[in-house]
């Protein structure tokens, strides 16, 4: 008897372990630039897509810039990102050029048709935009070139001006990016009860303010950026926080 309940009571315990791991990594932790990759950030590769994803995570934060030639590849920046992942120096890399490189690190760099293809194959993984050029021309280009795929995308938006623009184009989850404009809390507050948002997002610092407590009274979700320690996670999500972005925190 007492061999059958420590059976049930250890059966009980994992299963509750591995539900707690599954729903924090697949829908409170987002793994901002595909998450690391051996130790290394803001990739938005390949590698670090298949390795975040065998993690458990299921949302990820990517970054979308132009080449010189108007494609869109998985890149953070062309100026310090570049340089550490690409060994080049400060150069915006034509489609070509990009395509041919043999960046460090054995990582596989991916464009917008490769980033399709993986999601196609990994059906339950969803991808939170970074635009960094432009963030209603590279949107209204994927909703245009792929209008199949729009409810995998989670685009970010920092002006309530984009909301429209984005809902016309058919995106139905959109996260309120409140950091990139000098909007009040009570304009924030107003915009999110009137429209429907997926999630508002801000940096560590912003949630330090009443603007979280504000939020909580809207029931929206709230993730904060960017997060890489378990104690600022905890602190963050007994304040009422429901998520985060992070680029190494792993729970499973």
């Amino acid at each position: 008897m007492k061999k059958y309940l420590l059976t049930v009571i250890v059966n009980i315990t994992l299963s509750i372990s591995t539900l707690f791991n599954t729903n924090m990594s697949n829908s409170k932790i987002i793994a901002h630039g595909c998450g690391d990759f051996n130790g290394i950030s803001y990739t938005n590769s390949l590698n670090a897509l298949d390795s975040n994803y065998e993690k458990g995570f299921r949302y990820f934060e990517i970054d979308l810039n132009y080449t010189s030639d108007g494609h869109i590849v998985l890149i953070h920046d062309w100026e310090n990102t570049e340089n550490e992942l690409l060994g080049i120096s400060k150069k915006i890399l034509g489609y070509n050029e990009f395509k041919n490189l043999k960046p460090r690190y054995n990582l596989t760099l991916m464009d917008i048709d490769m980033l399709i293809s993986w999601l196609v194959a990994h059906n339950d993984a969803y991808v939170i935009t970074d635009c960094k050029y432009d963030n209603l021309k590279m949107l209204r280009e994927i909703s245009f070139k792929y209008p199949n795929m729009l409810q995998r995308f989670v685009p970010q938006m920092g002006t309530f001006g984009e909301y429209k623009k984005l809902h016309d184009m058919g995106y139905q989850n959109i996260i309120l990016g409140v950091n990139r404009t000098n909007y009040s809390d009570d304009a924030i507050i107003n915009f999110v009860r009137i429209h429907k948002f997926y999630a508002v997002t801000m940096p560590v610092k912003r949630a330090e303010t009443d603007l979280l407590s504000k939020l909580k009274e809207t029931d929206i979700k709230v993730f904060v950026y960017t997060v890489n320690d378990t104690v600022t996670f905890e602190k963050l999500i007994n304040k009422g926080v429901y998520g985060i972005y992070s680029d190494s925190i792993n729970l499973k």
